[in-house]
């Protein structure tokens, strides 16, 4: 049985809604392993409260990405697709210099740049609103965990980054 290559518009599940339902398994499994550690320990976030909170919100984001999917699955590429694999080249490229630059330059730095390529290189954002964004979300980061969970990100010189 010889069967059509999908295309945009053509009826099918869309590939978001896949990745989507992925996300979301992690994210349950990322819930599920935060439940059996202390939420709070001695008045502070005990070592359950990220996974739990990032768990929770990895399913939620998850969900809204599978609804979206299916919404618009006229609009959606096709799964599988070398072109959509190759879109995805550049997530990966990035994300394994932000795990290579994490240790030599600090969490604050190697994320900012992470998020300035994403902005700029995948979602052809202006350099100008990119770099805003990625001061923003490192700044936000910091304020976060550093300042309000009291969280040490990984530093590059203790105390300065």
């Amino acid at each position: 049985m010889h069967t059509e290559p999908q295309t945009p518009g053509s009826p099918g599940i869309p590939g978001d809604f896949w990745l989507g339902l992925v996300c979301a398994l992690l994210g349950a499994g990322i819930l599920w392993k935060a439940w059996g550690w202390p939420y709070y320990a001695d008045g502070a976030p005990g070592p359950g409260f990220f996974p739990f909170w990032y768990g929770a919100l990895m399913i939620a984001a998850s969900v809204m990405l599978m609804v979206r999917a299916l919404r618009h699955a006229d609009l959606a590429e096709p799964f599988g697709t070398l072109r959509g694999l190759w879109r995805t080249g550049p997530v990966w490229v990035f994300y394994a210099g932000f795990v290579l630059l994490l240790p030599l330059i600090g969490f604050l730095l190697s994320f900012a740049l992470f998020v300035f390529a994403m902005q700029v290189m995948v979602y052809r954002i202006s350099p100008l609103k990119a770099a805003i964004a990625s001061v923003v979300t490192s700044g936000v980061f910091f304020l976060l965990f550093d300042r309000l969970l009291s969280i040490q990100l990984p530093v590059l010189i203790k105390g300065v980054f």
